[in-house]
């Protein structure tokens, strides 16, 4: 998808009219790792997205691996050792085999979830993007009815007027990319970004992210981009009642410069 700007209320700087942003797919088959990379019309060089670069310091996922590796060699150990005593000869010649088996698929159910997790993730998003472009949110899945209200009462209760979704937008000075979910003009006049999520909770690091979409977006536009906002929005009604949850960023100066640190030691593991 390339962008979709200029879109009523907002332009590109005349620097950047005309130019279009979109995946580079070449790139990110290069690269591997599930890595984002996009293309600028007249850039001879791909930008990483904004996700792809503040990876280098999510940690989380090579320590997740390592407990569950490191808890399921326990358990295969102690749960061969233990039957093996139990039944003494009585266990068939391939037991240690059919434990293996089981742990193999113990072990990818934590993928299973994430996966399916990060699928309806999508889904929900794609439904929230054709409901702000004007298609009514009863021709949008069902499971995505909940995202959807989430959304548009957030929007409401803001006072942001949304104009435009899933918008690819870059910075060619700093060389980084990504898609804004959704460019908004506040109450006060200012252009405001935000960004769905869909998971369990809503993390400090997740300002970071918006504070570099602001920042691309206040370049391209020439405008200042005051407010980012961060909002989670549920997968299914809650038994609460509350709509959504949402997070502004308090400074996004003072956040982009916690980015501009990860991207200049993204760019050095990554010449």
């Amino acid at each position: 998808m390339t962008s979709p700007l200029p879109v009523p209320g907002i332009a590109w700087q005349a620097l950047y009219q005309g130019k279009t942003v979109h995946r580079d797919h070449a790139a990110e088959a290069r690269h591997g790792n599930k890595s984002h990379w996009y293309r600028v019309t007249d850039e001879l060089r791909s930008f990483p997205s904004v996700t792809t670069v503040l990876g280098i310091i999510d940690k989380s996922q090579a320590l997740l691996n390592w407990h569950q590796r490191s808890t399921l060699n326990k358990l295969r150990y102690d749960l061969v050792n233990y039957l093996t005593a139990e039944a003494q000869k009585g266990l068939p010649p391939n037991f240690e085999a059919v434990v293996d088996s089981l742990l193999a698929k113990a072990a990818q159910e934590p993928d299973r979830i994430k996966n399916y997790a990060a699928d309806l993730g999508t889904i929900i998003h794609k439904a929230i993007e054709q409901t702000l472009l004007g298609q009514p949110p009863h021709n949008q899945p069902p499971n995505c009815q909940a995202g959807i209200k989430g959304a548009l009462a957030f929007l409401e209760d803001g006072e942001l007027t949304p104009l435009a979704a899933e918008t690819n937008a870059w910075h060619p000075r700093h060389g980084y990319a990504g898609q804004i979910d959704c460019i908004a003009r506040h109450e006060d006049g200012a252009l405001a970004v935000v960004d769905w999520k869909s998971g369990s909770r809503l993390y400090p690091a997740y300002r970071i992210q918006a504070a570099a979409y602001a920042v691309a977006l206040q370049e391209l536009t020439g405008e200042p981009v005051p407010h980012a906002f961060i909002v989670k929005v549920p997968k299914q009604s809650p038994p609460s009642g509350l709509l959504y949850e949402s997070d502004e960023v308090p400074d996004i100066n003072e956040e982009f410069l916690t980015f501009q640190d990860a991207l200049s030691l993204w760019n050095r593991l990554h010449q």
